[in-house]
């Protein structure tokens, strides 16, 4: 079994072990980097794993799921200002992520609760918004506002409740032990003691307190299977040839110094070794522009490839079919290396 599907069965030890070894193969690998964290966080040792998860979403910013993943982190360690904005920023970029919502209002709720007076009200009062047919938010901020003495916002904020929120069986216990002098002259419509199955689903409660659902670590490879151990050493073999032959196309040129040819490789070959560096770092954004090369590459082959073969010139044929193997295989790695 991989390290993810370990994962998947809940044993996070095992996973532990499992990324371990994996990484050992693939050291430059941000998912097994994340999924390491993440099993290492859900063991408890929370201080060995939150770095990996940082790596993670420092090295891929632009990815959700990695942001998520460091927040999950970062609450369990009890920073949960710096796991508000990381939940913030996965929302920023996936509005429609199941577990980061919830997330951040626990968050959110929990920092309510060890804040000042000052700061409780905003954190209560945000995680309200953020989940606002949530009845847990609209409690945890009723029960500050009537413990903070502030009658005046008690009675204007409960005739604003959510139907659905009203029909909580919770809420409506909480509503009737509430002090008289805190209720609106007009009181709220009675609560059913019981809630059907329907409304239920449709408030989708949080426990205050509960833990957030644990990261996915499946990879999003393109076709969601496993990558193959195979598939980084071919990805940092080609990368290898791809920055040799860029050195000595620097070299060369330098060496013989044609005329307006010159600055033009050595512009072109500098640009090709920074490229490869970055892919060699499984840098997300530079691997756009390795693939725009190497289909540009194909491109240029394309006439010295036909001109080749109708002039039987079989050795110039065999490099410009070469260059557009290499180049296409190239385009396949870096789709899964980089997690495009």
């Amino acid at each position: 079994m991989t390290a993810a599907e370990i994962f998947a069965t809940g044993d996070y030890a095992g996973a532990v072990t499992a990324y371990r070894a994996e990484l050992g193969l693939d050291p430059n690998s941000i998912i097994l980097q994340k999924g390491l964290g993440t099993a290492l966080v859900m063991t408890g040792d929370t201080a060995t794993g939150l770095p990996y998860l940082a790596a993670a979403a420092d090295r891929q910013p632009g990815n959700g799921e990695f942001r998520y993943a460091y927040g999950f982190g970062l609450a369990q360690s009890g920073d949960l200002d710096a796991a508000v904005k990381e939940f913030d920023a996965c929302l920023a970029l996936q509005p429609d992520h199941r577990a980061a919502k919830p997330a951040l209002v626990n968050a959110l709720l929990k920092l309510g609760t060890i804040a000042d007076v000052a700061s409780a009200e905003a954190y209560f009062d945000r995680a309200r918004k953020v989940d606002p047919k949530n009845p847990d938010t609209w409690g945890a901020y009723l029960s500050y506002l009537v413990k903070t003495d502030q009658k005046g916002k008690v009675k204007n904020l409960i005739p604003t409740l959510p139907d659905v929120v009203k029909l909580d069986a919770r809420m409506a216990a909480t509503l009737q032990s509430m002090p008289d002098e805190f209720k609106p002259t007009a009181p709220a419509p009675a609560a059913p003691s019981a809630v059907s199955p329907a409304v239920r689903a449709a408030v989708g409660n949080i426990a205050p307190g509960a833990m957030p659902a644990a990261p996915a670590y499946q990879p999003r490879y393109r076709d969601q299977s496993q990558k193959a151990a195979w598939q980084p050493i071919a990805y940092n073999i080609v990368c290898g040839l791809w920055l040799l032959s860029a050195a000595w196309t620097l070299i060369t040129a330098l060496i013989v110094n044609v005329p307006f040819a010159t600055p033009f490789l050595a512009t072109l070959s500098a640009i090709q070794l920074a490229v490869v560096t970055g892919l060699l770092l499984r840098n997300e954004w530079v691997a756009i522009i390795g693939k725009a090369m190497c289909y540009l590459t194909i491109m240029g082959q394309i006439f010295p490839f036909w001109t080749s073969m109708g002039r039987g010139r079989w050795g110039d044929f065999a490099v410009s079919l070469l260059t557009i193997g290499l180049a296409g295989f190239m385009i396949y790695l870096i789709g899964f290396e980089n997690d495009d």
